[in-house]
């Protein structure tokens, strides 16, 4: 169980601590600055990440050990991607500077925006989220249809 972990947090914190040049990611003025969306999901048995790029990349790692990396190659899961990030960086007054990524507490689901300059946040209850009671419902809505996508690679 702890390797199974240990792939996990290491998954995760390289994702989160991604820099735009390692994605190639070159921000044009006046376009928004976000490079990246990890969205840390809370789960009976454990916590989904997803991870959506501005490069189209995506992935989904599980806690409890497994997951989808490499969706950059397909064109469903690039346009999943995108989507996400377009959602996220019309959403960032809703979110927090943050320069910490903790996991969500139970029942609850964590959206880490990477942008040029500074990081934001913001944790909701699932069930907010879920109900469209939250205003970051859309962006939770992108993050279900890109584990879909994610799902059809397999």
């Amino acid at each position: 169980m702890w390797k199974i972990l240990n792939v996990f947090t290491g998954l995760r914190s390289k994702a989160l601590h991604v820099t735009p040049r390692e994605l190639g990611f070159v921000p044009v003025a006046g376009a928004p600055q976000v490079f990246g969306v990890v969205t840390d999901w809370s789960l009976d048995n454990g916590v989904a990440t997803i991870t959506a790029f501005v490069t189209g990349d995506a992935s989904l790692y599980l806690s409890s050990g497994g997951g989808v990396i490499g969706g950059i190659e397909h064109e469903n899961v690039r346009l999943a991607a995108k989507s996400v990030i377009d959602i996220a960086a019309t959403c960032l007054e809703l979110l927090k500077p943050t320069t910490g990524f903790p996991l969500p507490a139970a029942g609850c689901t964590r959206f880490s925006v990477l942008s040029i300059g500074i990081n934001h946040c913001a944790e909701c209850a699932t069930i907010d989220l879920t109900e469209r009671k939250h205003a970051l419902s859309p962006l939770f809505f992108a993050v279900q249809e890109l584990i879909g996508q994610l799902r059809l690679t397999k």
